[in-house]
């Protein structure tokens, strides 16, 4: 019954791989072969197929995952031994509980094909004369150098193996190979793609790894001139590399970076989920600021990171001192500690071009903290030139919008529009009163302790939409309203024109503001945004505000600027933004003017008792006394509204 399982399984193998040849010959000249989670089949089957595979196709992408290959192992690295020289592979042997013994064994067997040959001349020239060791020599002078043999590997995903047992003698011997193979693949032709996600691993592992690095650039050991590709390596969620194991490959960037200048070391680094906190992230700063190139997408998610991390690495990037490349894209997602603070320093990178795509998502980042985006790109604007920029934020995840009880309606009509800006000049009116004695506090005139602490908390209350939710909210600005009141600046309003039809400025920038809590509100003000960047400084904004529950599709599509049918929309709803930014501009206004009047006739009252010698007694002119028991009752229910309303 085995042998007639074991022919069954070897037949099925067998029209897997044709299958699997087939289809990759129509689709592209590298063959799939997908040998996961067969967990009945034998290894010596599978090591079967493999090599009549191998033996046959110079390119081939093997997937071995959860095989449950196990201490079998050796049955299937013997194969690689024996690949043809030129052969390349993309291998997959994910979750197959391979131990650091296990691991060792392949990465061995994948290095003795890497090793140099010897030549049947070396072997004898021990034997040979004098005068015709000299005429050898001569003989391979003028021969060109021997090259390298081809590093076997497009890709190498070994994850979710437990490659953990530090101190063992089988985990030196499997950081040794390892260290080897990161050597070796200088020897590739393309970037080589390393993956040791979830395997336990140590910082002995990153120091191992960033040895490899350094001698994979030491040029005594290279035996031709080819140049070295730069390597993506991927060791997500391994929690115990910590701050020493970033620091560990901090250091081989630095060691590498300085003698091979403008030189990237990593096309991709993650260290997602790796247990690194500021001190790490302080290690990666100090090799970045000096060599901004070495790396070309930084991926720190989901960390210990917080403002202080951020804010060291932001200054480093942004005051970095190369010249040619920079960052093209920082990860920090995830990384709850990260507030306004690190995204102010964070946002100078954008400024300055240090990084090309800033994702922050999922952090603690609110109103000041987007500001600091929405000054940044306004700066952009102002200076940007005829060479084309592309810029992604992604601030999807934070809290940054205030959800509000929203009616809803049939669209943006000028009633409804009038209705609005009536509601909000009659608001602010009503607070008018309050910004008198505000304003007259600041030049120490009176005390009022009930003033609000900010505008934008004036504007939270005066919303003609009723109940807004708990007391909590009403004191949170908007991070979406503070972003348009930044990037629309009241100085700027009347020094800025419509730029010209020939003006040849392009920026594109990007917003992600995924399940932010944006209200309606929030889409106009961001609308706005867009309509004042592209009109009065050529820049193209795209706002991704899907995962919003409450914006209608319309909105998010008009944002996003997915459909060109809908840009009348987009305009309709920045006018509506803008008109009743207009009327809050206006209102400020004359609060201002009013607290203005008040000082001043404050002091020539002051100026008039001075000059008399005596204060006047106001209780003289103005004798009027109340009786508390016949208290008006309607006009303390009204004062008692009001001030529920403030």
């Amino acid at each position: 019954m085995t042998a007639k399982w074991g022919s069954i399984s070897l037949g099925l193998l067998w029209l897997l791989a044709s299958q699997a040849e087939a289809t990759s010959a129509r689709t592209s000249h590298k063959t799939k072969l997908d040998l996961s989670y067969l967990h009945r089949v034998k290894p010596d089957t599978l090591a079967e197929v493999l090599k009549n595979r191998l033996q046959k196709q110079s390119d081939i992408e093997i997937d071995l995952s959860s095989s449950l290959i196990g201490k079998d192992i050796k049955n299937i690295v013997s194969i690689f031994k024996d690949m043809k020289e030129d052969s390349m592979m993309d291998l997959t042997a994910r979750s197959n509980n391979w131990s650091s013994r296990d691991g060792r064994l392949l990465l061995e067997a994948v290095l003795t094909r890497t090793e140099m040959p010897n030549s049947d001349e070396s072997k004898t020239e021990a034997k040979l004369a004098p005068d015709e060791k000299e005429a050898n020599a001569t003989k391979i002078e003028e021969e060109e150098p021997p090259k390298s043999p081809t590093f076997p590997f497009h890709s190498l995903d070994l994850g979710w193996n437990n490659f953990g047992d530090e101190g063992t003698s089988e985990s030196k011997k499997f950081l040794k190979a390892l260290q080897k193979l990161v050597q070796e693949s200088s020897n590739s032709p393309e970037p080589f793609v390393l993956r040791l996600d979830v395997c336990a691993l140590s910082p002995a592992a990153c120091r191992a790894i960033g040895k490899g690095m350094i001698s994979r650039y030491d040029t005594e050991t290279k035996t031709d001139n080819t140049e070295i590709k730069p390597m993506c390596l991927h060791l997500t969620k391994n929690e115990y590399i910590g701050d020493a194991g970033a620091a560990a490959l901090s250091a081989a960037i630095r060691s590498i970076a300085s003698k091979n200048t403008n030189t990237v070391v990593f096309d991709v680094l993650n260290l997602s989920a790796c247990g690194i906190g500021d001190t790490g992230a302080e290690a990666l700063a100090i090799a970045l600021e000096d060599h901004p190139s070495s790396v070309k997408h930084l991926i720190l998610s989901n960390n210990h990171i917080t403002d202080e991390g951020a804010a060291i690495l932001g200054r480093a990037l942004a005051n970095s001192k190369g010249t040619i490349g920079r960052l093209e894209s920082l990860d920090l997602s995830h990384n709850k500690e990260i507030g306004d603070a690190g995204a102010r320093e964070l946002a100078r990178t954008i400024e300055q071009n240090s990084v090309g795509k800033l994702i922050l998502r999922s952090c603690h980042i609110r109103a000041d903290g987007i500001s600091a985006f929405a000054t940044v790109l306004k700066n952009i604007g102002k200076r940007q030139t005829d060479r084309p920029r592309k810029i992604y934020i992604d601030l999807s995840g934070n809290p940054i919008g205030i959800l509000r009880k929203v009616k809803k309606s049939g669209g943006y009509s000028a009633s409804a529009l009038k209705s609005k800006a009536t509601a909000t000049t009659a608001a602010y009116m009503n607070i008018i009163g309050k910004r008198v004695q505000r304003s007259l506090k600041d030049i120490g005139l009176t005390e009022n302790q009930n003033t609000l602490e900010s505008d934008d908390e004036e504007e939270d209350r005066m919303n003609g939409d009723g109940a807004f939710g708990s007391s909590e909210q009403k004191e949170t600005k908007c991070g979406a309203l503070a972003f348009a009141d930044a990037f629309i600046d009241e100085d700027d309003a009347e020094e800025q024109t419509d730029r010209p039809a020939n003006d040849k400025r392009t920026c594109s920038i990007a917003l992600g503001l995924r399940h932010c809590s944006l209200d309606t509100r929030a889409a106009e003000a961001l609308a706005a945004v867009i309509h004042e960047g592209k009109e009065k400084m050529g820049l193209n904004i795209q706002a991704d505000v899907r995962m919003n529950n409450v914006l209608e599709d319309d909105m998010v599509m008009a944002l996003q600027g997915d459909n060109k049918n809908l840009e009348s929309d987009l305009v309709e709803m920045a006018e509506r933004h803008l008109e009743a930014l207009e009327q809050i501009r206006e209102a400020r206004k004359r609060a201002v003017e009013a607290a203005r009047a008040a000082a001043d006739r404050f002091r020539a009252e002051t100026e008039m008792e001075g000059a008399w010698g005596s204060a006047m007694d106001m209780g003289d002119v103005y004798d009027v006394s109340y009786d508390e028991d016949v208290w008006d009752s309607d006009a303390d229910y009204d004062d008692e509204e009001m001030d529920d309303y403030y």
